[in-house]
């Protein structure tokens, strides 16, 4: 349909349903800070993972067993 025969059904009275042309303009608005949630998602993440690292040490010979295992090792021997 044309411009013109739109507006010749809006001006006749006779003519049912009327059309409307609506022109819609918004600005879009953001509440949340994006960067702030990937710091938090990179907290909430290192968090959970650091306390599952150290759970599942803990588990298995201790902690302290393997630091000092890894502390008191010696440096394998070099070949001559």
């Amino acid at each position: 349909m044309l411009h013109s025969d739109l507006i010749a059904e809006f001006r006749n009275d006779s003519h049912w349903p009327k059309h409307v042309l609506v022109h819609y303009h918004w600005r879009d608005s953001s509440d949340l800070d994006e960067v702030l949630g990937l710091y938090l998602l990179l907290g909430v993440g290192l968090t959970l993972s650091s306390a599952a690292i150290a759970l599942t040490l803990s588990s298995t010979r201790g902690l302290g067993t393997i630091l000092s295992d890894l502390s008191t090792s010696e440096a394998p021997p070099k070949d001559e």
